[in-house]
């Protein structure tokens, strides 16, 4: 946590420091870990930050960040994309505590855009520990063996005939 937006690029309805794009540290609302949260409230029209991110082509991803509407007041929108595709794209939304989102993307080059678009005419958003973490999981079927209760042997994996009697082939 920096406390500030190093390493972002800010875009649109956007001017850091004002009330459009700020960090802070003291206020009405805690944040969500740390010391600091990105509140975000540009009026009329779509304010983003971006940044791009070091990749490996075809790695999965797990995108998470976490988002507050202090307020919901209309009309309001808050937008996450990935390389250019949205992720989610939400208007009106209600009022909510911090709210975690996450996102399963997969790298198609050496660097990746993320961008997160906001805009809240009546009040502020609030944004918090946002990550990029490389995902890879490992799915194995459930793992069977067979002993014949006749003479003891075993058949480790079988196949299961229509039958339902277990075969070694």
């Amino acid at each position: 946590e920096t406390g500030d937006f190093t390493d972002w690029t800010g875009s649109g309805n956007w001017s850091e420091g004002g009330f459009g794009l700020e960090y802070v540290d003291s206020d009405f609302l805690d944040a969500h870990s740390g010391n600091c949260y990105a509140r975000v409230a540009p009026s009329g029209s779509l304010g983003y930050i971006s940044q791009t991110l070091p990749t490996g082509v075809g790695q999965t991803y797990l995108l998470s960040l976490w988002f507050n509407n202090t307020n919901g007041g209309s009309p309001n929108e808050f937008l996450v994309s990935w390389a250019g595709n949205t992720l989610s794209d939400q208007t009106n939304i209600a009022k909510t505590a911090w709210t975690n989102m996450q996102f399963k993307v997969m790298a198609t080059g050496n660097n990746t855009v993320l961008k997160i678009g906001f805009r809240n005419d009546n009040t502020y958003m609030a944004l918090d520990d946002i990550s990029a973490t490389p995902f890879s999981y490992d799915i194995q079927g459930p793992s069977l063996t067979v002993t014949s209760p006749a003479n003891g042997t075993t058949v480790p994996n079988p196949s299961l005939n229509t039958t339902g009697i277990a075969s070694d082939n």
